[in-house]
């Protein structure tokens, strides 16, 4: 009896490590808000959400996104996520109001200024993501742990107003991290996402964004 029941217990781990060390696909969405800093820069600049000099604005965010994770040990897992999400910015000064000047190398004294007080805009970004899983607890059907990861962002953003943060396009780098539960083939996540350097040419917007996400596995 006893070696029947040592069979079976081996059985039934190797059943579990054999599925979780399978790729799985999933599709998902998600909803958040965050705080969008606006900046000016030539080719490569960084997010000044924590810069007391550049405005700082309220905005609300919506996407999709599928792609494949596994556990590549008994807690530790990796995702690849593809993604879109649109976010909404009613007033790109609401949290603070601040005014930039054009990017310049000389003569920057006569640098045109832009004032974006009663700007409004929206952002698309495609993007992915490439996240660590981290397992505080791990049962038969539930799994809780913590995100930690990077992402490539390619974003386009679109306003209106006395000087619109409009009709750029920029690729951000950003870092992610948060945390998640997985009850059979439901995932529930909230993850924090920060962009840190942004590439392109214009009137950037960061978007440091808390996402609620739910994902199903199949």
């Amino acid at each position: 009896m006893k070696k029947i029941l040592l069979i079976l217990t081996l059985l039934l781990s190797c059943v579990w490590g054999e599925e979780d060390s399978q790729w799985r696909g999933f599709f998902g969405v998600e909803g958040g808000a965050g705080v969008f800093a606006t900046n000016v820069g030539f080719m490569l600049v960084g997010n000044t959400v924590f810069n007391s000099n550049s405005p700082l604005g309220l905005g609300y965010s919506v996407g999709v996104m599928g792609g494949l994770q596994k556990y590549t040990y008994e807690k530790v897992g990796i995702r690849h996520s593809f993604g879109f999400k649109f976010s909404y910015i009613p007033n790109v000064t609401s949290i603070r109001d601040k005014t930039l000047k054009e990017y310049c190398v000389v003569n920057c004294d006569k640098a045109k200024e832009y004032k974006f007080s009663n700007t409004h805009g929206n952002q698309s970004v495609l993007y992915y993501a490439l996240d660590g899983l981290f397992d505080f607890v791990k049962t038969d059907k539930t799994r809780f742990g913590m995100i930690l990861g990077i992402s490539v962002d390619f974003a386009f953003t679109n306003g209106e107003g006395s000087d619109s943060v409009g009709g750029t396009t920029w690729l951000f780098g950003s870092a992610r991290t948060g945390f998640y539960t997985q009850v059979n083939n439901n995932i529930f996540d909230l993850t924090l996402k920060l962009p840190v350097l942004g590439c392109g040419v214009g009137k950037p917007v960061f978007d440091t964004t808390l996402t609620l996400g739910y994902k199903y596995l199949f």
